[in-house]
């Protein structure tokens, strides 16, 4: 399994146990099992194509040919 969910919900409910809690989970190779993870603990959980998040500087490596 590529991804461990479980490890952030133990993290969140310590130290932020009365936030409401949304996630952006890009999607690739590992599927979509913390997607539904994060869906099940009751957080609000996105589906993202990581080519359209923003990332400070990504003009600089974005190929021009």
């Amino acid at each position: 399994m590529c991804t461990a969910p479980e490890k952030l919900r133990a993290y969140v409910s310590k130290h932020f146990p009365d936030y409401e809690v949304t996630t952006a989970y890009e999607e690739g190779c590992c599927g979509y099992y913390a997607h539904r993870c994060f869906e099940s603990y009751g957080w609000r959980s996105l589906v993202v194509n990581p080519a359209d998040i923003h990332r400070k500087g990504k003009e600089k490596h974005t190929k021009t040919d």
